[in-house]
């Protein structure tokens, strides 16, 4: 049954214009309609895409951290703790890389022996990196002279660019970490 059809049987007696009106509206319903089904169906989309690439991230962050032997929540406030201090981010990682290698040389009886003794750390005393990371980065800001505190940092980490890290010790880390837990950046 067509619009006319339908008008006829109810009794109704409109003109052709308002029929073509009528016509026209719901052509433009059901335009509206498919436009809305295509939007709903590309939020879905977008939020499936984004969901799966939130977790490969956190994946990968997972995989980093325990790679590194330090609790995910620590390497991402450490990441924090960079970028406070004018480093970047993903410099993180390189750091803690250098860090475990320096400690696997050393517990291999190689490495540099003479930068662990000018630290006064036996690498091998700590249970993991991170522990390892907050006392050598101690041990660096207690180095008065930042011309040595630089060569001891490169000769570690490969990099100089810590510097403004050592300031404040690994206190000032742990105490960033624990705003960003208040604030629930980061859970432990």
């Amino acid at each position: 049954m067509n619009i006319g059809e339908l008008t006829y049987s109810l009794g109704a007696e409109w003109d052709k214009k308002s029929l073509e009106n009528i016509k026209s509206g719901l052509a433009s319903v059901a335009q509206g309609f498919t436009v809305a089904i295509g939007l709903v169906t590309g939020a879905v989309g977008g939020m499936f895409a984004t969901t799966k690439k939130f977790t490969e991230l956190n994946d990968e962050l997972g995989k980093t951290a325990r790679n590194r032997d330090i609790a995910i929540d620590s390497y991402e406030a450490l990441k924090y703790s960079f970028q406070g201090a004018g480093i970047e981010a993903d410099k993180v990682k390189d750091v803690l890389e250098e860090l475990q290698e320096a400690k696997g040389a050393f517990a291999q009886g190689g490495g540099d022996r003479d930068l662990w003794q000018t630290l006064g750390i036996n690498p091998n005393k700590f249970k993991s990196n991170e522990e390892l990371f907050y006392a050598t980065i101690d041990r660096l800001s207690q180095v008065k002279d930042k011309n040595i505190q630089n060569e001891l940092s490169k000769r570690l980490f490969k990099t100089q660019d810590l510097a403004n890290l050592f300031d404040g010790g690994s206190e000032a880390i742990k105490q960033q970490k624990k705003e960003l837990e208040e604030l629930g950046v980061l859970t432990s």
